[in-house]
């Protein structure tokens, strides 16, 4: 795991980003953004950084979201896949913990309609 890159907030904010580029020019980095992930890396590093170039965002954060994803990207470039998730089920070094014992009921299901 590589870190934070955005919240979903920043990430939806990205996304809407994203859908202003034109598609033909930018179609590698339009599909890893919008699928969240990327095995061309160096085709999709160098259309981030020319896309931030020609076509800045305007919404508050997303410039700041887009070149900490790039720099992630740029440092992390010789990996099979990159992949941009929400973090849920993601394993990490914690043990799992074993949940309580649910009281049972004592009641008859067939009691029940």
């Amino acid at each position: 795991m590589v870190g934070t890159v955005a919240s979903n907030k920043g990430w939806h904010d990205v996304i809407e980003w994203c859908d202003t580029l034109p598609f033909a020019e930018y179609e590698l980095l339009i599909q890893f953004i919008e699928h969240g992930y990327c095995t061309q890396h160096k085709g999709t590093i160098s259309l981030l950084a020319r896309a931030i170039n020609e076509y800045p965002p305007k919404v508050d954060g997303v410039e700041t979201t887009l070149k900490g994803l790039l720099a992630k990207m740029r440092r992390h470039q010789s990996a099979e896949i990159l992949i941009v998730t929400d973090n849920v089920g993601v394993a990490d070094d914690k043990p799992a913990r074993k949940k309580p014992a649910g009281k049972k009921s004592n009641k008859n299901l067939k009691d029940y309609p």
